[in-house]
């Protein structure tokens, strides 16, 4: 194999001193130019809908490295350093647009690195280079410039975690799980490919498998068949979640015939050390799972999304109990307050008694806005500004009593809480008015070092290199679309909202972030080492960001949104974007 490496790859070598790079202790993979898209340590590239015309996106999803770059890549090498998996990626000269569109760092340096062959196997990562972060937790309010605090209501603030740097194993020594809630029924495009594209990428952060929710389309047993296929190539678990809305409790044979075909096939999550395969579902309180189980004759593990009831937790035909409160809501409305455990306490304790299990949700956000286009209108926002941090310090708080967590959802672009990509085969039922080109990808960058900790056992988050992760809604709240919007108003809850731009930073060292909102003077903030929240005042405008960490880390990106005070395409969009910045070397 041979290396041709440019000047200019020789001069980022030169002026960065303070990480450097072993080639020769690396292990190297490479795709030159365009072509030859190999498959690469159980993982592939892949190439997904045009940015714009002759421009694809290439996703690199391989060992720990899940760098996404937006552009056409000319030249990528892959390499593994310290036991860190990193990448180096090149951009054409015509490729600003799309770099800027990327939220990575925009530098002058041009690498480029070009393999003649790619015959060297990946080799997986070591197990000895993950960060535990052990300390308390401690919270601090700094308020924004005054340049800033005129342009908003709410002043900055920050929240801490700080941390201390442990090697710890990989894997899950807890036998703790994380799965993501996948809806079957907008993919009816989906080709095995697809379902492989969306199992490695989860896979590459941890989760272990999707809750597979199915309705009765005509396309569901081809879907279930694909999935399970492409699961059982990529070692990856799926399980049926059968959806209430459209299954009845009188659905008992169908359920059976279901649960019955896929019970043994490898891909099925069973309850480990045991034949038990894992079932559960969104609603159908009441429904007789004793008689599903005598009809298959199958060891069948149940948990369902049931109320969390005595009554319920006390059902001989299910196994544990699986919470759909994942949101700050008093029955399914908005409420003007900070997620809390109460709901998983209440649950935890029914399961308890039974001696059975709970099963948590976890999500990023809450916005659905259909109108009379569509049956089911609904249009309200829970307030969510801050909860995916919220929500994951709080599954570590409560981690004792958890043996499984369950994202809601990888791809329920409806009710805006997915975290998977958005620019795969979907069809769409309205809501693309609000979820396209509002990339949530990043919020899985956030979720690694949290999915990490759970199921290691630790009580903080495991950060394995720096970086930032931002989110916001793309309009200020009070804009006025009444005259053209598809609901004709707001969305129950808005009220609750702030104009802010929330950061996370993610740091192994301290650090220091600065975020320029629009017309808003610049927000400094020092940060310790481990997670730092922040919510920075937001303004009409482009939304910059820059971090520097004492380690070396320094990079710049600007989100893909710019905020508006006007409406988009006619209609309010409560929903977010969100954004990482992290440096190739790590």
């Amino acid at each position: 194999m041979r290396l041709h490496i440019s000047a200019s790859f020789l001069l980022f070598a030169l002026t960065a001193v303070a990480q450097p790079v072993a080639l020769s202790n690396a292990t190297e993979v490479a795709v030159s130019g365009n072509q030859g898209l190999p498959s690469i340590f159980g993982s592939s590239w892949s190439k997904r809908g045009d940015r714009r015309p002759s421009r694809r996106s290439q996703h690199i999803h391989a060992g720990h490295v899940n760098e996404k770059r937006y552009w056409k890549v000319s030249s990528v090498w892959i390499g593994k350093f310290t036991g860190f998996w990193y990448t180096i990626c090149s951009l054409g000269a015509d490729d600003e647009e799309a770099s800027r569109a990327s939220n990575m760092h925009r530098t002058t340096t041009t690498i480029t690195v070009t393999v003649d062959a790619m015959e060297t196997e990946y080799v997986a990562p070591t197990s000895t280079n993950l960060v535990s972060s052990t300390a308390a937790t401690t919270t601090a309010v700094v308020t924004a410039t005054e340049a800033a605090a005129a342009n908003a209501s709410h002043s900055a603030s920050v929240t801490t975690s700080s941390v201390s740097l442990t090697p710890v194993a990989t894997g899950s020594p807890t036998g703790k799980l994380v799965f993501a809630h996948f809806m079957v029924g907008i993919v009816s495009p989906y080709t095995i490919k697809d379902w492989e594209y969306d199992m490695t990428l989860a896979k590459s952060y941890g989760i272990d498998g999707f809750a597979l929710n199915i309705g009765k389309d005509p396309y569901t047993d081809a879907q279930l068949a694909l999935a399970y296929q492409a699961a059982e190539g990529l070692d990856f678990k799926v399980f049926i979640s059968f959806d209430f809305n459209w299954f009845s409790i009188s659905d008992i044979q169908a359920v059976a015939e279901l649960v019955n075909k896929y019970a043994s096939h490898p891909a099925q999550f069973r309850l480990p050390g045991t034949s038990s395969a894992y079932v559960s579902t969104f609603a159908g309180d009441g429904f007789d799972w004793s008689a599903v189980r005598s009809l298959t004759g199958k060891d069948i593990y149940v948990v369902p999304n049931w109320q969390a009831t005595e009554d319920n937790a006390a059902n001989s035909g299910v196994q544990g109990l699986f919470s759909w409160h994942a949101w700050p809501s008093e029955n399914n409305r908005p409420v003007n307050k900070a997620m809390n455990i109460e709901a998983d306490e209440k649950y935890m304790a029914v399961t308890a008694e039974e001696q059975k299990v709970y099963m948590a949700p976890v999500s990023p956000w809450f916005f659905t806005h259909f109108g009379k286009e569509v049956p089911y209108s609904k249009n309200w926002i829970f307030l969510s500004e801050t909860l995916w941090y919220d929500r994951w310090q709080q599954i570590l708080q409560i981690q004792d009593d958890l043996k499984y967590v369950e994202i809601v959802t990888w791809n329920d672009y409806g009710e805006s809480h997915h975290v998977g990509p958005y620019d795969v085969p979907h069809t769409d039922d309205g809501s693309s008015k609000w979820a396209k080109d509002m990339p949530h990808d990043a919020m899985l960058e956030f979720a690694k070092p949290y999915i990490a900790a759970f199921k290691n056992g630790s009580s903080t988050p495991i950060i394995e290199r720096d970086m930032l992760v931002y989110w916001h809604r793309p309009t200020l709240k009070n804009v006025e679309c009444d005259a053209t919007d598809n609901c004709g108003a707001k969305p129950e809850g808005w009220e609750m909202l702030h104009d802010e731009v929330f950061v996370a930073a993610f740091t192994r060292s301290s650090g220091q972030v600065q975020v320029t909102s629009g017309s808003n003077a610049v927000f400094s903030q020092k940060v310790a080492a481990g997670v730092t929240m922040m919510r920075v005042p937001m303004s009409p405008g482009e939304q910059d960001f820059h971090f520097t960490t004492e380690a070396g880390t320094d990079v710049k990106g600007r989100s893909p949104q710019a905020v508006r005070a006007s409406c988009i395409n006619g209609n309010y969009n409560y929903n977010f974007v969100s954004g990482l910045l992290s440096p190739p070397f790590m």
